[in-house]
């Protein structure tokens, strides 16, 4: 048995063609939060980022089976090939029965022209975005009303005084102990 933390993706999929078992195990734990992070990305999600990673692990095990992976090339564009075209797919689906989601299925085209290090870097912000919206709900509820005001509908302190009826000092503090309340949340909950 060999270690499969030092094995890179290509190795561990050639282990498992020779029915090495464990080292599938080992690939699809590590793609994971990759290919996690990639498809919250695109529709902003949890529990639907959750459910299609899982998808997409499945898929990347049966591509794997029908050999349809060539070990010369690139693993991860081979992966992000996969997760855009399944997320792509649901998009168009969800478009077409007019099911609610967070992203149009013109930002998928968008990132058709890139290179592939650009997307990745672009999914990455957007999901940092996305994953706060996500995170914010679980401040208290006036650091949460204060910090809405500040960053997303950019009041001054002093606006947001008047209108909660609090002293600026008292906006202040709670923007600043929200926001380092907000960055213990997102280490807390970050997937990498």
């Amino acid at each position: 048995m060999c270690s499969y933390d030092t094995s890179t993706e290509k190795e561990l999929v050639s282990l498992y063609t020779e029915g090495d078992t464990g080292a599938l195990n080992a690939l699809l734990t590590r793609i994971r939060p990759y290919v996690f992070n990639v498809v919250i990305g695109y529709i902003g999600d949890w529990d639907r980022s959750e459910d299609y990673t899982q998808d997409i692990l499945i898929k990347v095990k049966l591509n794997i089976d029908n050999k349809k992976y060539l070990p010369n090339g690139n693993f991860y564009s081979w992966l992000m090939c996969i997760t855009k075209n399944y997320v792509g797919d649901d998009l168009r689906h969800r478009k077409r029965f007019g099911i609610d989601f967070f992203y149009s299925i013109d930002n998928c085209r968008e990132l058709d022209f890139c290179p592939f290090d650009e997307v990745e870097e672009k999914l990455h912000k957007e999901w940092q975005i996305d994953f706060l919206r996500s995170i914010i709900h679980l401040l208290p509820h006036n650091q949460m009303e204060i910090i809405q005001y500040r960053y997303y509908q950019e009041l001054s302190f002093k606006d947001i005084a008047d209108k909660l009826n609090i002293s600026i000092n008292t906006a202040l503090g709670r923007c600043r102990y929200g926001i380092r309340n907000l960055k213990k949340l997102y280490n807390q909950y970050e997937v990498t």
